[in-house]
């Protein structure tokens, strides 16, 4: 099989199996997916999305790299860099605890800039998950991650209103009611995940789409007037109902999020807690066209360190190179 040895099994999904592997000529590891060849239609998503992929640094954009592809005995085989272990795994041998605010603002970001690189090419994920994040190296990289299956990406413009996707607890409302879509599916499905970094448990019920739409649409925003007939609370009627004064430029879509503050009482990093609640109503606003987008969530305030960071490194580089230039121009002056 071409210059490879397929050495242990990883994982096995609905289109094909994953194995570890071993490139003889480098002796490097390696993740192969093996395909057979009936899965046509999957096999063709998902060159597409390596083929665009291809266009950026995937390695800047935290998403998986893929070395090369190839047939082999009527099945097809694409090579990609060895990660270490996804996210679910991860929180599952953390018995689903919290994680830290640190934690979380690091894997928030790199995720975030997943989103904005595949924004770029016009690329949709529609699967992202826990199985679907992988951290690269958890000794030499820890808490480094990636965006990794693209099997059922799609080009913002093939995403068809009705289409059902997204695996059930990420799936965003306006999939679950056949709506119109864009990117900020994937948005919702992010925001659903960092919100179990913070709590360890899900925000809704994730046993089907009645449950959770249910959850969504609660007793806390709609009155049943007659049998079956609902309508939407107004915010005199909210007010009378949870005590809570509405302010009518302000939506809050789960009285739960008040509950996150509650629960993370360290007073060391309320701040910040506050913060990232306030991001994850953003991202998980019920209405598509409200919902923060990337660039918007990469400067929100849960991460002005970050962008002072950067702010700083820009500015070290610029006087780097002023310096440099400054030194070239005396240099030029003193030998003319």
């Amino acid at each position: 099989m071409k210059s490879y040895q397929l050495r242990e099994f990883l994982d096995e999904g609905a289109f094909g199996t994953v194995m570890k592997g071993k490139k003889l000529e480098t002796n490097e590891d390696v993740a192969i997916k093996i395909f057979k060849n009936n899965n046509k239609d999957i096999l063709s998503l998902e060159f597409n999305a390596l083929k665009r992929i291809q266009r950026i640094d995937a390695d800047k954009y935290n998403l998986v790299k893929c070395i090369e592809r190839f047939g082999y005995r009527r099945k097809v085989f694409i090579v990609f860099e060895m990660l270490d272990q996804s996210l679910h795994d991860f929180m599952r041998k953390r018995d689903g605890s919290p994680l830290s605010m640190s934690e979380i603002k690091t894997i928030s970001w790199q995720l975030l800039v997943a989103l904005k690189g595949l924004k770029s090419i016009g690329l949709v994920h529609t699967d992202i998950k826990p199985d679907n994040i992988m951290l690269v190296d958890s000794k030499s990289q820890p808490l480094r991650v990636k965006l990794i299956d693209f099997g059922l990406s799609l080009k913002l413009d093939d995403l068809i209103t009705g289409s059902i996707f997204q695996t059930m607890p990420y799936r965003a409302p306006e999939v679950r009611l056949g709506l119109p879509l864009n990117e900020a599916i994937d948005m919702w499905a992010l925001g659903h995940i960092l919100t179990l970094l913070l709590t360890g448990s899900s925000l809704y019920p994730c046993d089907n789409d009645f449950n959770i739409i249910r959850a969504l649409y609660s007793y806390n925003f709609f009155t049943e007037y007659e049998k079956g007939v609902w309508e939407l609370d107004s915010p005199v009627e909210y007010a009378k109902k949870t005590g809570k004064k509405l302010k009518l430029n302000i939506s809050k879509n789960y009285a739960t999020f008040d509950e996150f503050i509650q629960k993370r009482n360290d007073p060391s990093d309320a701040e910040q807690v506050e913060l990232f609640v306030n991001l994850l109503e953003q991202m998980l606003l019920i209405d598509p066209d409200r919902r923060i987008t990337v660039e918007e969530a990469l400067k929100h305030p849960f991460f002005a360190e970050n962008n002072d960071d950067n702010k700083r490194i820009g500015e070290k580089i610029f006087l780097i190179l002023r310096i440099f230039f400054s030194n070239k121009k005396l240099h030029v002056l003193y030998n003319s």
